[in-house]
């Protein structure tokens, strides 16, 4: 790398380590994180420990939960490594995804050498034709516009299609409101995956813990070749905490809902922007100019970062995604960003 290119990279990384509002990330980041911390403090000790029984134990509790049975479930490397797991456990099939969807999904299934079929964004789940197709890949709800796939639609898909297996991300199942699959439902449909993470709805992005839960011949066929290595003893206790101690991670969703149709609709008073409202707590915003010079603005003038398609987001070049923050102040800050580009008059640049 030249010194021009480690200047400009070292730059844009401080302009990142300035961010005061995150309205890119899909993590919940009201979660009351102290009590946890000072846990994990007065367990430090596990650092010098190999997991061992630990990810036993953690299935045993977790399984119980989630009402399967221990041989339905397999602890993973985080949301992101199950996808990557299950993909290259099956390398080379024949996927189907809906975009726009998650960058993890694409990335996974690229480098696994999966054949990709893409149905026509705005594709009905009622309308999918899976001749020929091994998986179906989901999340809901979807990532990353929001969209909330009604549960009588998803299980009328895997009625419809029973050898075709479904994969369903339920990691930000709590960010909706609507009745939506649950994992106990792998019990009644053996052509159900369901994967699950502790990164969003418990902002702990850092444990790197996830789990996939199906049928016992999926699971096995995982574990065969299968070593968590990336699960750390204190990471596991972290998800010991959180599964004991749930209450602490209740999300106030009607609230975080409101505020996003809130925010959207003071978005929509400002010229050049447009709201595409979800039945999540995130969004996407149609910008009349290139999306990526909105971000620059807002980061550079108002220490404010958005998601956009050159952050990795499956969007297209004229939109933001965001997502509210738990304070009012904040989101007005967002909005006083948003108009300071507009009455900048950038929208005709």
């Amino acid at each position: 790398m030249t010194h021009t290119a480690k200047g400009s990279a070292r730059r844009e990384q401080e302009k990142e380590e300035e961010v005061v509002l995150d309205f890119s990330t899909l993590k919940w980041q009201g979660a009351r994180l102290d009590p946890i911390k000072e846990h994990l403090v007065n367990q430090i000790d596990l650092i010098s420990k190999a997991p061992g029984d630990s990810s036993a134990r953690i299935a045993r509790l977790l399984s119980r939960r989630l009402e399967i049975d221990e041989d339905e479930l397999l602890i993973t490397d985080g949301g992101d490594g199950a996808v990557r797991l299950i993909a290259d456990a099956h390398r080379g099939a024949r996927s189907l995804i809906l975009p726009p969807t998650g960058m993890e999904f694409r990335q996974a299934l690229h480098h696994a050498g999966h054949e990709v079929t893409e149905a026509p964004e705005g594709t009905q789940l009622s309308d999918l034709v899976t001749d020929g197709i091994d998986f179906v890949w989901l999340s809901v709800p979807n990532n990353p516009d929001g969209k909330v796939y009604r549960h009588r639609d998803l299980l009328s898909l895997l009625k419809k299609h029973p050898d075709t297996t479904i994969i369903v991300d339920l990691s930000m199942r709590k960010y909706v409101l609507e009745e939506t699959l649950k994992e106990s439902d792998i019990q009644k449909y053996p052509n159900l995956v369901v994967l699950s993470s502790f990164s969003r709805a418990y902002n702990l992005a850092g444990l790197c813990v996830g789990y996939i839960c199906a049928r016992p011949d999926f699971i096995n066929g995982l574990r065969e070749d299968y070593v968590p290595t990336g699960i750390s003893s204190l990471a596991l206790e972290a998800v010991h905490y959180v599964l004991v101690h749930p209450a602490s991670f209740t999300i106030p969703i009607r609230k975080w809902l409101r505020d996003a149709r809130l925010l959207a609709k003071e978005i929509d008073k400002i010229e050049g922007f447009e709201s595409k409202l979800s039945d999540a707590p995130f969004f996407l915003v149609e910008c009349s100019s290139p999306a990526q010079q909105v971000a620059e603005y807002l980061l550079k003038e108002h220490h404010i970062l958005v998601g956009t398609a050159a952050k990795g987001i499956d969007i297209h070049g004229n939109e933001i995604r965001i997502a509210p923050l738990p304070h009012q102040a904040e989101n007005d800050a967002l909005i006083e960003g948003l108009r300071g580009w507009a009455e900048a008059d950038h929208a005709t640049l």
